[in-house]
Formats: structure tokens, sequence, C-alpha cells
């Protein structure tokens, strides 16, 4: 009996788990444009040239990461700070794992007056299960996984 609990926990969770990585979030306004884009509106913003933010840990940003991408770890305790420091005029796409903590980051340059910025859905870990382009620690090329 407690066995089948725990089992249902873990099911349920992965369920939630699951429905909040594909949820998008629109937080656009008449001054700013701050959305969720997939990851083909994603490759199309890196082809324009878009500043790409990876917001994971340093020890994450040190494997594979998207080409051109500067770090700016969500769970540093600077991290509003550390995003001042990126000019508001611009425009971002940014990054996480899974796409929770980028949701959260898009919040935080809402706040800050970001004028256009993007998350990448699903993060990382779903733009590699699309073989797209990444740069791995070892070769500093960009590479398909």
């Amino acid at each position: 009996m407690e066995f089948s609990g725990v089992f249902l926990f873990i099911v349920g969770f992965i369920i939630f788990q699951f429905f909040m990585m594909s949820r998008s979030i629109d937080l656009s306004t008449d001054t700013q444009i701050l959305k969720s884009v997939n990851v083909d509106e994603a490759a199309k913003l890196i082809e324009e040239g878009i500043n790409i933010i990876d917001i994971r840990t340093s020890g994450e940003f040190s494997g594979k990461k998207l080409k051109n991408s500067k770090n700016c770890d969500y769970y540093s305790r600077n991290f509003k700070e550390n995003m001042k420091k990126f000019d508001i005029n611009k425009k971002y796409l940014i990054y996480c794992q899974t796409g929770s903590r980028s949701k959260s980051g898009l919040k935080t340059m809402k706040i800050l007056g970001f004028k256009e910025a993007y998350e990448l859905k699903g993060g990382i870990s779903l733009w590699l299960r699309n073989n797209n382009s990444v740069i791995s620690p070892k070769s500093k090329k960009a590479k398909s996984s």
C-alpha cells in the first residue's frame, strides 16, 4: 500500500514537471516583447544574431552550450545585479537546462526593463534532443549532438 502511494506521487510529479516545461509564457507589453519560443523559433533568432544568455550554473555552462552564449548564473546571489550589466535595448535569448529557470529569468528581465527577450522553451535539453548545434567543452567548435 505504501509503495503504490509513493509510485503515484512520483508519476504525478513527473506529469506535473512535463506540463510545466511545456507551458509557454508571454510577458509582452506595449513597450516590451518577452516570451517563450520553441526550438525552431530560437534557431531562427540565433541565425539573425540574437545575444544569448545561458542562466545555468558555471558548472553546467562548462559543458555543452549554445555558441556565443554568455553565462549569468540564475542561482547566484547577484543574479539580478549581473543581469543589469546587459544592455536592456538589445535583443536576448535566454536558456537554462530544462526551461524552468529561464521562465523566471524572463520575469526578472521584464522587471529590469529589457525591451526584447525570449526564453528557450524546454531549455538546452530540448535543443539537444532536436539535434541542434552546440559548443562542446572539448572541441570549442559548434557540433551537432
